[in-house]
């Protein structure tokens, strides 16, 4: 009669799960939207610029957690669907980050190449202006005359 009641409570104790607690359901409800930001490694900034997003999946899990326990499938439902599209929007705003500081730096590059370019040209046109005149020889300026010829007696020649 000791066996039964001993096989008996062991068999209800296994048939019983164990219901997580608050915290660890709250964990498992928000792990969609962590994952799909830790899939991205985002940087400390982008951390911050979704920070809005990660506390909205916090209050949505919660709502979920409830739903659940007040056993709500209806609630639960449209809070998944909520936290999968947290998920999502974390993912895309990251990217959308990463995307302008692309198109920031690529802008970057290409003002430094016109400046580049620009430079160069001026060294450009500066040589052909000098190849210019070297190969014109010496202008002769009204300012700068040759000084006039002296003769052996002392006198200038005409």
């Amino acid at each position: 009669m000791g066996a039964v009641i001993l096989v008996a409570l062991a068999t209800g104790a296994l048939a019983q799960t164990r219901r997580p607690t608050p915290h660890e359901a709250l964990n498992t409800a928000t792990g969609p939207v962590r994952a799909a930001l830790d899939a991205l490694s985002p940087s400390e900034s982008e951390r911050r610029a979704v920070e809005d997003l990660l506390q909205q999946s916090e209050a949505a899990a919660a709502d979920l957690v409830a739903a659940e326990h007040r056993r709500l499938p209806d609630i639960a439902a449209a809070r998944r669907r909520r936290l999968e599209f947290l998920a999502r929007a974390c993912t895309a705003r990251v990217e959308a980050l990463r995307a302008e500081a692309a198109a920031d730096q690529a802008e970057r590059r290409a003002l430094e190449a016109e400046e580049r370019r620009r430079v160069a040209r001026g060294a450009q046109e500066r040589a052909g202006e000098r190849r210019l005149a070297a190969s014109r020889g010496e202008p002769v300026s009204t300012w700068r005359l040759p000084p006039p010829a002296v003769t052996a007696d002392g006198g200038v020649s005409p």
